[in-house]
């Protein structure tokens, strides 16, 4: 299909996700969870994130900032950003509690 992901691209944005499940587990680790336990939690919580985040992509392409629609797709743009991290936050709560 044109102007999607090729399957190397997609591969690509799923590897450049590994360092941020990386960071999530530094941060888990520093305050005070085991190595183990917090990359058990950093990845299951990234690769979600990285799906849901993949499809601003398909969004920016629906959306193309040319005839004045600056207004619409910042106001799309703040309101997909405010949901998706509210779910992360919920999501993590959720893994932390449970696990």
């Amino acid at each position: 299909m044109p102007g999607s992901f090729t399957r190397r691209a997609r591969i690509a944005y799923f590897v450049a996700w590994l360092p941020m499940a990386a960071l999530v587990a530094v941060v888990l680790h520093l305050r005070g969870m085991p190595w183990a336990f917090a990359l058990a939690i950093g990845l299951p919580l990234c690769i979600p994130h990285a799906l849901v985040c993949g499809s601003s992509y398909y969004m920016a392409r629906a959306m193309p900032l040319r005839g004045g629609r600056l207004a619409q797709a910042l106001t799309s743009l703040l309101a997909s950003s405010v949901l998706t991290g509210g779910a992360w936050a919920a999501l993590a709560y959720a893994i932390i509690v449970l696990a």
